[in-house]
């Protein structure tokens, strides 16, 4: 918070602290779409190697067992926090904080001549700060709203994977992923929309929705050591599109900042 507090404070001092206004906090989540595209088509693969296997156990009397696949990692919660600064009754300056997360994990187990394991999670996180603009469209009572932000992106992605293949099985396969467990991040510059539409429930207190869009593209996520990932071992290093679309319900707060507001406290 104090990290958007000293964003919003350039903001306002650029924009003039003249035009005193109200300031607006929100709080909101929901649930967002993120495309991370080299990762889910690493997923495909991986799923395609589960599917072979599962098709071996079911017509090899001496292995059992089944794993099933595992689900895209493409949508999870998504978290936002803004301050808002109204320098003039349609435009506001401001900052905002954006967490949103996506897991997929899978696990089960081959028994044949020995118990051949497998358990695979991942986990994306990215958290956004970026300085913004709002324009208010429309504001009768109901407030329709549109901002565009520029912020930085900071993606991490866990990753544990235990992939243990049957002896029985009688041929080579491909695409294994490798075992192992890490943990990598990298960050990017992003530009972000947003559409909100907000209604007045008692004063200062206002319940809204909204929907957003993200694009940013992080080229190289490293781990503590400096290596970049490569989750499939293809020796092609993998980049971490965390463009998004979210939906998400808010709250906001009205504090009245205007000197006119003072003096009516007064009297």
């Amino acid at each position: 918070m104090k990290g958007l507090a000293s964003i919003l404070g350039i903001l306002v001092l650029s924009g003039g602290v003249t035009l005193a206004g109200p300031l607006e906090l929100s709080f909101g989540g929901g649930l967002g779409a993120v495309s991370l595209t080299s990762f889910n088509g690493i997923i495909d693969s991986w799923n395609g190697v589960l599917d072979e296997l599962n098709e071996y156990s079911l017509v090899d009397p001496e292995v059992s067992g089944s794993v099933r696949n595992l689900a895209k990692l493409s949508t999870g919660l998504t978290f936002q926090a803004a301050e808002w600064y109204w320098i003039l009754d349609w435009l506001a300056l401001g900052a905002r904080f954006e967490y949103e997360t996506a897991t997929t994990a899978t696990s089960g187990a081959y028994v044949g001549g020995e118990t051949s394991v497998v358990n695979i999670s991942l986990e994306y996180q990215t958290i956004g700060i970026l300085a913004a603009a709002r324009v208010a469209i429309l504001d009768i009572g109901v407030r329709l709203s549109a901002d565009v932000g520029l912020g930085y992106y900071r993606g991490t992605l866990d990753h544990a994977v235990i992939f243990q293949v049957p002896s029985e099985y009688p041929k080579a396969l491909s695409g294994i992923p490798p075992e192992g467990s890490d943990r990598h991040a990298g960050g990017t510059v992003g530009f972000a929309a947003q559409l909100a539409l907000d209604v007045p429930v008692m004063s200062g207190f206002r319940l809204g929705a909204a929907v957003g869009y993200r694009t940013a593209m992080i080229g190289t996520l490293t781990n503590e050591a400096g290596a970049a990932l490569d989750l499939d071992g293809d020796e092609i290093l993998d980049e971490a599109n965390v463009s998004a679309i979210s939906v998400r319900l808010a709250i906001s707060l009205d504090i009245d900042l205007s000197l006119d507001g003072e003096k009516e406290q007064e009297l």
